[in-house]
């Protein structure tokens, strides 16, 4: 199967069986299944890279080959799969299939942007997507509808996003930036970084935060 445009190098999974007693499903690792790290490229079923177990699929209700760099699950076991061309999808506990969340994320352009890079949850349930050139969105509903909320920031590219207990960390091509109000403001975290280039972003909570740029 060729990988999409994106994906990277592509390595082949081995059949490794796995149950999440959260969502009451069989999940596994496909054989025969191109995957990265960060994205899985796969026919009849969809993946998802999850920290407790890597990369995982799940054959319910995906038609055809998806690109799914970014996935997060809300505390009612929700799960969400950003995707590489298709938008965002949902798939609840007990459903029969994944849905695609038609309300779409509109930029201030009037773009609907299908691309997402990331996918992160706070802990009022608030879902932010970032996309790969179109911004954040939020949604406070579960996904039916999406805001935009980064016009202010110098970037539309997002490399990252991490929750913090007093709000959000947007990590951009052009910066890192935080905002403490959902994004009507955005205070700049950039002071010792070299290199503004942002390709990863990860650490957050009270911990510390780690970024790597296109420079190191």
């Amino acid at each position: 199967i060729a990988a999409p445009s994106g994906c990277g190098d592509q390595r082949v999974g081995q059949l490794q069986p796995l149950v999440l007693p959260q969502l009451g499903q069989a999940w596994q690792l496909p054989a025969r299944t191109m995957w990265t790290p960060h994205c899985m490229h796969i026919g009849a079923s969809i993946g998802l890279s999850t920290p407790r177990a890597g990369v995982l699929s799940s054959t319910v209700g995906a038609t055809a080959p998806l690109c799914i760099p970014a996935a997060s699950s809300s505390t009612d076991g929700t799960l969400f799969a950003g995707t590489s061309g298709k938008g965002i999808l949902r798939f609840k506990q007990n459903a029969t299939g994944w849905v695609r969340m038609q309300q779409g994320l509109k930029d201030h352009e009037g773009m609907i942007e299908n691309f997402i890079r990331v996918l992160a949850i706070d802990r009022e349930q608030g879902i932010y997507a970032g996309t790969f050139d179109g911004g954040v969105f939020r949604s406070g509903d579960g996904g039916s509808s999406w805001k935009a909320i980064s016009r202010a920031l110098p970037n539309d590219s997002i490399r990252g996003i991490v929750i913090i207990d007093e709000g959000l960390i947007v990590a951009t091509g052009n910066g890192i930036f935080k905002t403490i109000d959902k994004g009507r403001q955005w205070a700049p975290l950039n002071k010792g970084l070299t290199n503004l280039s942002i390709q990863v972003m990860t650490g957050g909570g009270t911990g510390p935060l780690y970024a790597g740029t296109s420079s190191g």
